[in-house]
């Protein structure tokens, strides 16, 4: 009886420690969405994301070994960008306009 209360503790105990996890890959997506931004603004005309000061929209996707971000002005049809991040470097190694 005792080894099974130890062998349940140790899986509890195991099992919370997994959320660390999660917040290291909410930090790296928020970190990827950063590049994305930092990309955008570096390589695009001022504006070209956000016209008329339109708040910007994102949706960042896990996909292995990247991150996807999808960007785009809230309430406009296309004038997105879609921007691929290396997760070991955080390097940006894709960059395309959406319609």
């Amino acid at each position: 009886m005792v080894a099974f209360r130890s062998i349940v503790i140790a899986a509890f105990l195991t099992a919370g420690c997994s959320k660390s996890a999660d917040t290291t890959d909410q930090h790296a997506a928020a970190a990827a969405l950063q590049i994305a931004i930092s990309y955008a603004n570096a390589h695009y005309p001022k504006g070209t994301f956000q016209p008329d000061g339109a708040r910007l929209g994102y949706y960042v996707e896990d996909s292995g070994a990247t991150w996807k971000i999808d960007v785009q002005p809230v309430g406009y049809m296309g004038d997105g960008l879609q921007v691929l991040v290396r997760k070991h470097d955080m390097t940006v190694i894709s960059a395309l306009r959406t319609q």
